[in-house]
């Protein structure tokens, strides 16, 4: 009887340790799915920021480039339309 005390406390601490193991291994698991997954929002959120910011470099960039071409092409078009109003007063 004493050996099968004996057994029973030893199946009992072995399953015990079992248990505590594999709860630390789930614990540890979650802990690292956790960061995994916070880490990929980030990388997420900093692309989409990136992504925002190249579309604001580029859009001003083209206005920059654009802007002088605009206001040569008004200029001329404001020449041509003093030029055609004073040919219409000449008549």
């Amino acid at each position: 009887m004493n050996l099968k005390k004996e057994l029973l406390s030893a199946y009992c601490r072995a399953r015990s340790c079992i248990t505590s193991e594999r709860s630390t291994c789930l614990t540890k698991l979650k802990t690292w799915h956790f960061v995994h997954v916070q880490e990929g929002e980030n990388v997420r959120r900093r692309s989409e920021q990136e992504i925002d910011k190249a579309r604001k470099y580029a859009l001003n960039k083209f206005a920059e480039e654009i802007l002088p071409v605009v206001i040569d092409n008004l200029e001329r078009a404001l020449e041509m339309a003093d030029k055609t109003d004073m040919n219409h007063q000449k008549r």
